[in-house]
């Protein structure tokens, strides 16, 4: 399986308002959140909870983060 990368993900949704990182914190499964921001203000987040980008391939990513966009947006 290819890599995937956080910034090929990004760049494939293409929101300007969105990041994605790998959040860990002690005694807990490691995850990554997508975040929704707009003038320092977070809108959004939406976790994610696999251990290592490659546990789904990059059309998985840009479909679940073109979706959180979607609902974030018809919100807003």
């Amino acid at each position: 399986m290819k890599r995937v990368t956080r910034k090929e993900i990004l760049k494939a949704i293409g929101c300007p308002h969105l990041s994605l990182r790998k959040s860990t914190y002690p005694c807990r499964d490691a995850r990554f959140v997508f975040t929704y921001e707009r003038h320092s203000q977070t809108l959004g987040t939406y976790w994610i909870h696999v251990d290592q980008l490659n546990r789904g391939t990059l059309e998985e990513w840009v479909e679940s983060g073109k979706t959180f966009v979607d609902e974030v947006e018809a919100e807003t």
